[in-house]
């Protein structure tokens, strides 16, 4: 390999490198950094696809963050299935399509993670603070009623 060849690849391969990581479009880019603690009080609405055993189902929530005490917050998660004549799931054994659950949180270490545990079952959340004004999170709830969805959350302003 001549020295014009390895100077050429060493080139390629440092412009490789040094590119990597980097976004190509808008879509890829990095959520917007949040400066501090953020204060997620307030009001947050989306709407999901829910998925069971049996299928999949849309519904809406609320999600009311009444209080925070640092990274902690906690408040409730209204929700409601959006075809109100079947039932979401069961509670106690009853059938139900809407319901109000408490729930208590924590943001990560990062200002941008966020963990939260429902009260009322075994259900959990776990996702991202994107910006002061959205949220995504992950559900997930083992047992005989398992179910998973994703939500992208907006403040309601």
């Amino acid at each position: 390999m001549g020295i014009f060849r390895k100077i050429s690849f060493l080139s390629a391969a440092t412009i490789i490198i040094a590119t990597m990581g980097v976004p190509m479009n808008a879509e890829q880019q990095a959520p917007d950094p949040i400066d501090g603690l953020p204060d997620l009080r307030g009001n947050w609405v989306g709407t999901y696809k829910v998925y069971l055993h049996g299928g999949h189902k849309m519904a809406e929530a609320e999600f009311r963050i009444v209080e925070q005490d640092g990274p902690y917050f906690r408040g409730k998660n209204a929700w409601r299935h959006v075809d109100k004549k079947q039932p979401m799931t069961t509670k106690i054994g009853k059938l139900i399509s809407q319901d109000e659950e408490p729930f208590v949180g924590v943001i990560g270490f990062n200002n941008t993670s966020i963990s939260i545990a429902e009260q009322d079952d075994m259900g959990a959340l776990g996702g991202q603070l994107v910006n002061r004004d959205t949220m995504q999170l992950i559900y997930s709830e083992p047992g005989a009623n398992a179910m998973v969805f994703r939500i992208e959350l907006k403040r309601k302003r």
